[in-house]
């Protein structure tokens, strides 16, 4: 099997379990919608948990993967499993001693964080007060989460995707139980989904156990000095942390911006960003997930040629998969939203306001995917300085197009803005890379293959108006009715997209069709794939 065939084949292991996971999600959302709906408490609620999951981000998940997985995947090279093993296990005894630090004081400080990310709610004492109560629950999470995301890169390190793609699952299903069946014995009921929360990342961490035990990972601290492998892994955790921080801040920002707005803002962006997130999960995260420890051996090895192979690939996978989900965001935006959330105290107001922020998130997923595939190129050549510097360059443009819209737009226009950014950073991205590690990164025929997938989601968008014309979406009534003409809506978009792909002879289709074929043959395929059709 090849390496494109291994990070496809790893992609479509993670995609399988985010898919679950998403769902789970959906429904998690669509209880809290239901029970809490776009209220001043549930505004409160994902302001206290934005915290702690940002510094999830920020400490965990995103930067020790990116530092960790190069470095791990060298050292098994170098040193065999059994040295990997240890540099990751003096990381994880000097990361526990700081996340369990931040994790403390963090919660100690709750009052004053909450005024710093919210300061629109000193003007309503009861929202500040509520929320800052959560805060003292919820923060403590980062403890849990941040180790978890510390095992996520260990455990990717050596190939193993399944565990981490699986723990959101459990994440979705505390929180679930906390919207329906804990915030009954709480008062406010709100309480009971912030100790949800906590009870999700205990549920996390003890999850690694059987796996971590199998690998040979062990947990008991291991302080020593003067590592070189772990002393990379910190050189490339400070610009990884800056660059990630900058992203955050922009999710700081859109909060901080949304807190001066009317009550219900908060909820509104939350609600179109989780909707807006199922395509980044389902594939993006799935994708740049299983290509990191590739990439890093492609890079690692001198392997240049392999390295452009790899991520010409992915990114013309991500675009045959983004592009068209873009589109049926922006053209179902309502029925999407009014099926997913429409219900208790969720009222067609909300629908309108969130499928609003919703078309306008859907302008940036394109950009948004493809710059986390190709971002993955820096990680894997221990480059995390550029990346940082480009966020921080669309930060700023985020932020000054926040300022320019939100007077007209509200809320959308704090939606509006990250997607232009996502299009400033893409471009820049691209730029760089060009220059640096992909100079014969074939941009033409990416080109051509984006304009191809646009040209075939025209019979997809002529559809999805028509159905949404069948019946009125904000307007009570069934369930199924709705949920069928929306089902309808998507599987004859999919349908009319790849009748189209195949009209226009797509390299992409082809080769997928190829693959399935071949593995039904029982057929090795060959080392890399070749975009060389006559559609290009």
């Amino acid at each position: 099997m090849s390496e494109n065939q291994r990070v496809v084949r790893a992609a479509g292991l993670v995609a399988g379990v985010t898919l679950v996971s998403r769902v789970l999600g959906m429904l998690r959302d669509m209880a809290i919608a239901h029970v809490f709906g776009a209220t001043p408490a549930a505004d409160a609620f994902w302001v206290a948990l934005r915290i702690p999951n940002t510094l999830r981000r920020l400490f965990g998940e995103g930067t020790l993967t990116v530092a960790m997985v190069p470095v791990l995947r060298e050292a098994r090279t170098r040193q065999g499993d059994a040295g990997a093993l240890r540099i990751a296990r003096i990381t994880w005894s000097y990361f526990a001693v700081v996340v369990l630090a931040v994790g403390l004081v963090g919660s100690a400080l709750s009052p004053l964080v909450v005024r710093l990310l919210a300061p629109g709610f000193l003007r309503d004492p009861e929202r500040l007060a509520l929320a800052t109560q959560l805060l003292y629950v919820t923060f403590p999470y980062l403890i849990f989460i941040g180790l978890v995301g510390l095992l996520q890169g260990v455990l990717n390190a050596f190939d193993h995707f399944f565990l981490p793609a699986f723990h959101p699952i459990l994440y979705n299903v505390a929180l679930l139980t906390g919207a329906l069946v804990m915030a009954r014995f709480f008062d406010p009921p709100i309480l009971g989904l912030a100790w949800a929360v906590i009870l999700a990342g205990v549920l996390q961490l003890v999850a690694h156990g059987p796996v971590l035990r199998e690998l040979g990972f062990r947990v008991t601290p291991l302080f020593t000095r003067g590592d070189p492998a772990v002393a990379t892994i910190l050189r490339l955790l400070g610009p990884a942390t800056f660059g990630i921080a900058i992203y955050q801040a922009n999710v700081f920002m859109g909060t901080l911006l949304a807190s001066w707005l009317v009550p219900g803002a908060i909820s509104w962006l939350h609600y179109a960003d989780r909707v807006f997130q199922l395509p980044l999960g389902l594939f993006v995260i799935a994708l740049s997930t299983a290509m990191l420890p590739t990439l890093s051996s492609q890079a690692h090895e001198g392997r240049s040629r392999d390295l452009r192979d790899t991520t010409e690939t992915a990114v013309r996978v991500i675009l045959f998969l983004t592009v068209p989900s873009a589109v049926a965001l922006l053209c179902l935006a309502t029925p999407v939203v009014s099926v997913i959330f429409r219900r208790g105290v969720f009222v067609a107001h909300d629908v309108v306001m969130t499928a609003r922020a919703l078309e306008l998130y859907a302008l940036g997923l394109v950009p948004i995917a493809a710059g986390r595939i190709l971002t993955q190129v820096f990680y894997s050549s221990q480059d995390p300085r550029a990346p940082a510097r480009i966020a921080a360059i669309a930060f700023g443009v985020n932020l000054a197009a926040s300022l320019a819209l939100m007077p007209s737009l509200g809320h959308g226009g704090l939606a509006l803005a990250t997607s232009i950014s996502a299009w400033v950073q893409l471009a820049i991205t691209y730029t760089v890379l060009r220059r640096r590690w992909l100079r014969d990164l074939d941009g033409r025929g990416l080109l051509r293959a984006a304009a191809r997938m646009v040209a075939s989601c025209v019979p997809m968008v002529l559809w999805a108006r028509w159905i949404g014309t069948r019946i009125d979406w904000l307007a009570p009534g069934s369930v199924v009715v709705a949920v069928a003409w929306l089902g309808v809506g998507v599987l004859g978009g999919v349908a009319l997209y790849l009748v189209a792909q195949r009209a226009l002879r797509s390299p992409e289709l082809a080769a997928l069709f190829e693959g399935v074929r071949l593995k039904r043959a029982g057929v090795k395929a060959s080392e890399a794939i070749r975009w060389d059709s006559p559609g290009e």
